[in-house]
């Protein structure tokens, strides 16, 4: 048998985490004399385990951060270059039309992006409804 859980520490005078595994041990009747087991504090372990998890979700959220980031770049770089283009055609004879429209696109884009992370935050507002 195992069993894991909480015990209180009075050394320390705190909770701490512990295994204690357990067998039985028998009379020549065959019932149940004793039991022998050890219990083993585990709670500097528990402890590294949770900091291990958090450093994880830490660095997780780093590498999303930096791909949101290069995503984010992508598309302003994009708004930045369709707009100077656009100023730079007013006063040529070419329509700067097709250049608005890209950078509408691109910050469409970036609107969704930054939903997203507001998403991933927790501080995102979603309104669901079925389109045609």
């Amino acid at each position: 048998m195992s069993s894991r859980g909480r015990r209180w520490h009075a050394a320390s005078r705190q909770y701490r985490y512990f295994v204690a595994r357990a067998a039985p041990l028998f009379a020549p009747d065959g019932l149940i004399r004793e039991f022998i087991g050890t219990t083993v504090d585990v709670d500097d372990r528990k402890r590294l385990e949770e900091r291990l998890r958090q450093a994880a979700k830490l660095e997780s959220i780093g590498v999303l951060a930096g791909g949101i980031a290069h995503d984010f770049n992508n598309l302003l770089t994009s708004i930045l270059g369709n707009t100077s283009l656009a100023l730079d055609w007013l006063d040529a004879a070419q329509s700067p039309r097709p250049l608005l429209e890209e950078v509408v696109s691109a910050a469409e884009r970036a609107a969704d992006l930054t939903r997203q992370m507001l998403a991933y935050s927790g501080r995102g507002i979603f309104i669901l409804q079925k389109l045609v």
